[in-house]
């Protein structure tokens, strides 16, 4: 059984009990951060971190501390649909992004557009460059302050050949793992959540708070273009 909740935030996190034995240890799917503060509340309400179902949504739905810091989204039992989130529907309504369009922008914009960088981080790169570090690209102080890795880097750097058709027929996980967005840690994590809650690897990625929101979004738009379908 599954308890989708969701952070005073608005972030979401998933426990999970395995059926049949009560006293196994309750699994979570979410960002790390969120996982510790769930797991701190279990402990002061619960033997461990293990319940059955009826002592979970008891805590989930009437614990005033628990509630204060979490809401109950759903609960979801093996077998039952998950709550709605089909990520191929879901970008299909969307305005596609080609990568012609990705390679008409300048690099920063590329990255701004993907959600990489904020407009903050580039602005404070670009003052960089022009006052104190003019031998360097923006590309390179961009990564040397940790804001991106140096393949998502060289990914960007040139979209027509990295966003190739090869790369636009993968999925939304194996999109981001290509472009190094994320990292083998992240893909583990994810593939070992696949194992008891039925998501996506790009939608587990994002649950986890591997990559964000509107940088899978960005990734899901990516589209072949027309000409090459004709």
């Amino acid at each position: 059984m599954r308890f989708h909740l969701r952070s005073r935030s608005g972030e979401e996190i998933v426990l999970y009990l395995r059926p049949g034995n009560p006293s196994a240890p309750i699994e979570m799917a979410g960002p790390a951060n969120l996982c510790g503060t769930v797991s701190t509340l279990l402990k002061m309400s619960l033997t461990g971190l293990s319940a059955t179902s009826d002592d979970l949504l008891s805590l989930c739905e009437y614990d005033p501390v628990f509630r204060h810091w979490f809401r109950l989204d759903a609960v979801v039992k093996d077998g039952d649909p998950e709550p709605a989130h089909r990520e191929d529907a879901k970008f299909a309504a969307m305005e596609p992004i080609y990568p012609s369009q990705v390679a008409a922008m300048r690099l920063g914009e590329r990255l701004t557009a993907a959600s990489l960088v904020t407009k903050e981080q580039l602005d404070e790169a670009l003052k960089g460059i022009q006052e104190q570090m003019p031998h360097l690209q923006i590309g390179e102080i961009l990564c040397g302050r940790g804001y991106l890795s140096h393949r998502t880097m060289e990914f960007f750097l040139d979209p027509i050949t990295k966003m190739n058709t090869a790369f636009l027929t993968l999925r939304l996980g194996e999109r981001l793992q290509a472009a190094g967005v994320v990292n083998d840690r992240d893909v583990h994590r994810a593939l070992q959540c696949q194992q008891w809650l039925p998501l996506s690897l790009g939608r587990l990625l994002v649950l986890n708070g591997a990559v964000s929101q509107a940088t899978a979004d960005f990734f899901g738009r990516l589209s072949i273009e027309p000409s090459s379908l004709s």
